[in-house]
C-alpha cells in the first residue's frame, strides 16, 4: 500500500510465492497442512526474524547470551515425530504441553488461549507531542522512492495527532516497516563514506618452492 510507484513498477510480475517456491524442500506438497505450515513458521519467521532481530540481536546488544530450552535439539527433534493432534487440539494450542503440566500449573494458565508476543511498536514510536520529523525525514524518504510520501505523511500525521500509534498488526507492521527501512537508507546507502579502494603493492614476495636450489636473492618459504 505504501510502496512508490517506480517501486511498484519495478516488482510488477513478480510473485513472492514463487521465490518461496524454489526454496521448498523436496516433497513438501506431500505433507499434511500442519507440518507444512510449521516448516514456513520455523524456516522463514522463526530463525530469520524472531529469533535474529528480536532475540540474538536485543541480547547480544546487552551482552546476554541467550539459551531458548524449547529449541534444545532433542525437544525439537522429538517434537517432529509427534502427530499434529497432539500439538493443536481444535483451536486448542500447545495441547501437550498443557496435558504434561496440567498437574502443576494453575487452571486459568492451562485454560487460557495462547498470548501471541507483540512488540509494543505504537508506544516505542508514538509519544505526546512529537512530530513527523520524530518518526522519518519526508525528504530523504522522497529522494530514495521506496515509499509514496504522500501517503506514508497522511498516515504518521493522522495517528500523531491522535497521541498514539496505529491500531491492528498490519498497521503498527506498516509503521515497522517504513520507519527501519528508511533508517538503513540513510546510514548504509545515502550516508554511507564512499573511499576509493586503491590497489595494494606488495613490498616482498615470497616463492614457495620444494627445490632448495633457489636463485640468489630469493627466499623459501
Amino acid at each position: 500500500t505504501f510502496f512508490s510507484p517506480a517501486l511498484r513498477a519495478f516488482l510488477e510480475g513478480r510473485s513472492p510465492l514463487d521465490d518461496l517456491q524454489a526454496h521448498l524442500p523436496p516433497y513438501f506438497s506431500d505433507r499434511e497442512l500442519f507440518s507444512r505450515a510449521q516448516w514456513l513458521e520455523m524456516s522463514i519467521f522463526m530463525s530469520n526474524y524472531l529469533l535474529s532481530s528480536q532475540g540474538d540481536r536485543v541480547a547480544m546488544a546487552n551482552s546476554v547470551e541467550l539459551r531458548v530450552p524449547f529449541l534444545d535439539h532433542r525437544v525439537i527433534e522429538l517434537a517432529a515425530q509427534l502427530p499434529p493432534s497432539w500439538k493443536i487440539n481444535g483451536l486448542n494450542e500447545k495441547y501437550l504441553l498443557k496435558a504434561a503440566f496440567r498437574d502443576n500449573l494453575p487452571p486459568r494458565v492451562v485454560k487460557r488461549p495462547k498470548q501471541p508476543y507483540r512488540a509494543p511498536i505504537g508506544q516505542a514510536f508514538f509519544h505526546a507531542g512529537m512530530s513527523l520529523d520524530d518518526l522519518v525525514d519526508m525528504e530523504t524518504l522522497e529522494r530514495a522512492n521506496l515509499f509514496d510520501g504522500k501517503k506514508v505523511r497522511h498516515f504518521f500525521e493522522k495517528h500523531i495527532k491522535q497521541g498514539r500509534g496505529p491500531a491492528g498488526e498490519v498497521n503498527n507492521m506498516a509503521v515497522a516497516g517504513i520507519v527501519s527501512t528508511q533508517a538503513i537508507y540513510e546510514q548504509f546507502i545515502e550516508g554511507f563514506p564512499q573511499h576509493p579502494v586503491l590497489p595494494l603493492k606488495p613490498d616482498k614476495m615470497i616463492i614457495r618452492n620444494s627445490d632448495s636450489r633457489l636463485p640468489a636473492g630469493h627466499q623459501a618459504g
